[in-house]
């Protein structure tokens, strides 16, 4: 069972693992079944509960996953898309991906401090396309300030050190990442 195995086995193939269940789950997304498994995003949000020591952590993971890929692939990506609703928290709209059954508060918030500081950067790489396109991007509308969003959630980060989250997603690759990818 995958519940342990991220004490026990190689965090690769728990990772390997978790996205054969999903993908079994979800055939209708294998074909983007290699974005997926190369996404750092992806395989922090079906890990975390893991790192965290959630009460359940393979329940965690793979909803939060399920949702994830749900949000960034295919047809359903539109269902998730950034409305102004969603401007009053960098995580508002990660929400849907934040199913945690307990665990350590602090671990949480710095894997979700990560995963939101992806998707700010998104949005700035976006903002051009997002104009063209009619797309509601809250760094065009004026209502997030970048430049301060990264601050306070590099403070988050810092704040709580994590190794083994970093061999997934650290701090230094958060520019190289793609959040759909």
């Amino acid at each position: 069972m995958l519940q342990n195995a991220i004490l026990k086995q190689d965090e690769d193939q728990v990772w390997k693992e978790q996205c054969d269940q999903v993908l079994e789950y979800l055939p209708s997304y294998r074909n983007f079944e290699n974005r997926i498994r190369r996404n750092k995003v992806a395989r922090l949000i079906a890990q975390l509960p893991y790192l965290a020591g959630t009460e359940r952590p393979e329940r965690d993971g793979m909803s939060n996953l399920v949702i994830f890929i749900l949000s960034s692939y295919g047809s359903t990506k539109k269902l998730f898309r950034h409305v102004p609703e969603d401007d009053s928290s960098v995580f508002e709209r990660l929400k849907p991906i934040m199913n945690f059954t307990g665990g350590n508060e602090k671990i949480l918030d710095r894997g979700m401090s990560l995963i939101a500081m992806v998707l700010v950067n998104d949005y700035r790489r976006d903002m051009e396309e997002d104009l063209a396109t009619g797309h509601y991007n809250p760094l065009n509308s004026g209502r997030w300030n970048y430049e301060e969003i990264i601050r306070e959630l590099t403070d988050r980060i810092r704040a709580v050190p994590c190794p083994k989250m970093d061999r997934i997603l650290g701090l230094e690759s958060i520019p190289f990442v793609v959040w759909n990818s």
